[in-house]
């Protein structure tokens, strides 16, 4: 591949992940943010009508100006200058001393860029995964549809690491905490269902993210073909020990089943399935009992205490259960008894948070409705 070759495919990729169904921000003006409370100024960045406008432009695009070479290599120069734009429109925000007030992160991966002539503001693909190997001082991330990044400047720089991989949708990764310069990929949108951005099944690196191979297993002991995945986790105990799981599967053939959470005992070359039909929004492991997992899906919280060979769903005192929809959870480092979930739609089609502090032995509902979660939660 000679190097105009490669630029050319960097910056399509690019395009493809500035351009995807991110997280819009419509920026305001100075003048309008100065004296409007937080609440409004947040489901003033970015809610209804820029969400409808935002699907209409990036289905749009994707049909329109792409008759020849001339025209895509003029659809990539627009993407260069919105990029170059946005730029330009955050510095002038700095400059008012409004950037920190608004937002006190500083941006450390690709630039953003704004939707053709509709003004939704500073726009970027949505942001699916970010792994850290700290004392290599490395940075992997991951994007909906642009693919696997590496940095090893903190973030002032940035690699391409999945551009000859076949997919670029990444949702997943993790690395070996025995080995940093191994890494798992879990590739496919898990937000999203078989009609955007799925994905090709697990993929491991050994040598830092050079060169890549497909472990979705063997046979009758396969990942069937998962098409979106929610977590990889290496059991730091063994690294042989993988337990993974999405949201859905079998995207290839257009049947789009629900997904599960599959096991391995030897580093991806097979897989049980042991939790089936399934829509996994999250596995987490216990950091100090690691036979103790616990996962999130659409049937509510399901917890393993037997090393994820096993799973039983969580019911005590009215927590979200069957058809609950969309919910994350996470264990407190500091007391890994506690969890907590967040349901986006449930009880009763209103946004709940639940807390554990036993165990899952109890629950109670901490909070719910818009002081829960609001927007597109």
């Amino acid at each position: 591949m000679n190097r105009w070759t490669l630029i050319d495919r960097l910056v399509s990729a690019c395009a493809c992940a500035i351009l995807a169904a991110g997280v819009a921000v419509a920026q305001s003006t100075p003048d309008e943010t100065r004296d409007v409370d937080r609440p409004t100024l947040e489901r003033r960045l970015g809610e209804e009508e820029q969400i409808q406008k935002r699907n209409e432009w990036f289905f749009s695009s994707r049909t329109a100006g792409t008759s020849n070479a001339d025209d895509r290599a003029r659809l990539r120069r627009e993407a260069v200058a919105q990029a170059k734009r946005a730029l330009d429109q955050q510095k002038a925000l700095r400059a008012e001393g409004l950037a920190e007030t608004l937002n006190p992160w500083a941006p450390k991966g690709p630039t953003p860029s704004n939707f053709g002539g509709w003004a939704f503001g500073t726009v970027s693909g949505r942001a699916t995964a970010v792994a850290a190997d700290w004392a290599g001082g490395v940075l992997y991330f991951g994007s909906a549809a642009g693919g696997l990044w590496k940095s090893t400047d903190d973030g002032l720089s940035w690699t391409q690491l999945f551009a000859d991989v076949g997919t670029m949708a990444v949702a997943a990764i993790e690395h070996d905490p025995a080995d940093p310069d191994t890494i798992w990929v879990g590739t496919g949108d898990n937000v999203v269902s078989c009609e955007s951005y799925f994905g090709l099944g697990l993929y491991r690196s050994t040598d830092g993210g050079n060169s890549w191979e497909s472990r979705n297993g063997s046979g009758s002991n396969t990942l069937e073909d998962l098409a979106s995945f929610a977590d990889v986790i290496v059991d730091p105990r063994n690294s042989d020990h993988l337990v993974v799981g999405g949201r859905i599967r079998q995207c290839n053939d257009g049947s789009g089943l629900h997904g599960g959470i599959y096991k391995s005992t030897d580093a991806g070359l097979n897989w049980t399935v042991q939790l089936a039909s399934k829509q996994v929004y999250e596995i987490q492991q216990d950091p100090t009992v690691m036979d103790t997992f616990w996962a999130a899906t659409d049937d509510g919280i399901y917890k393993s205490t037997d090393n994820a060979v096993t799973w039983t769903q969580q019911t005590n005192n009215g927590i979200p259960g069957d058809d609950s929809g969309r919910c994350e959870l996470a264990i407190a480092p500091s007391a890994t008894a506690t969890v907590y979930a967040l349901f986006a739609s449930a009880p009763d089609g209103q946004p709940s948070l639940w807390r554990t502090t036993d165990g899952g032995n109890s629950w109670e509902e901490r909070t719910s409705g818009s002081a829960a979660c609001d927007g597109q939660c």
